[in-house]
């Protein structure tokens, strides 16, 4: 897999995507703020925050060979405990290293269906829950349920 060309592939049709997940955080209570390319300033704002993305190849390539084992579902799954910032800490190997946009763009070269949460700045993606489970390593079954 050319790492940077897949990470260019998901970025160019998904532009709002930054390393904080999707949309540039605002405050509490504010929407995120998406891409526009008709706003220069913005697009550059997003831009910056894309090249985080491109310096985490080597996690794009882990979460994405992780994600190889889970499969897709028919739906939407919005269960909590299997939102982004729950599963990257179960990823081997990747943890708190990852950056929300990172995950984001390797579920979506992976495959993967995104649905945006309007106003919130969330995704949820069509993850099957019990391949899901099977794919937490056993050591951290325990923490991802407590959630």
């Amino acid at each position: 897999m050319n790492t940077y060309s897949a990470i260019w592939t998901v970025l160019q049709a998904h532009p709002s995507i930054t390393t904080g997940g999707y949309g540039l955080y605002q405050g509490p209570h504010l929407p995120p703020v998406l891409n526009d390319p008709e706003d220069s300033y913005l697009s550059q704002k997003f831009e910056v925050q894309q090249l985080d993305i491109y310096s985490q190849g080597e996690v794009f390539e882990k979460v994405c060979s992780w994600l190889s084992n889970v499969e897709k579902s028919s739906t939407m799954n919005d269960d909590p405990s299997n939102r982004i910032a729950e599963l990257m800490e179960v990823v081997p190997e990747v943890g708190e290293e990852c950056f929300h946009g990172t995950f984001i763009v390797a579920a979506l070269h992976s495959g993967f269906e995104m649905e945006v949460i309007e106003g919130r700045g969330r995704v949820n993606f069509n993850f099957d829950v019990e391949t899901i489970e099977q794919a937490i390593p056993e050591r951290w079954r325990r923490y991802a349920t407590r959630h």
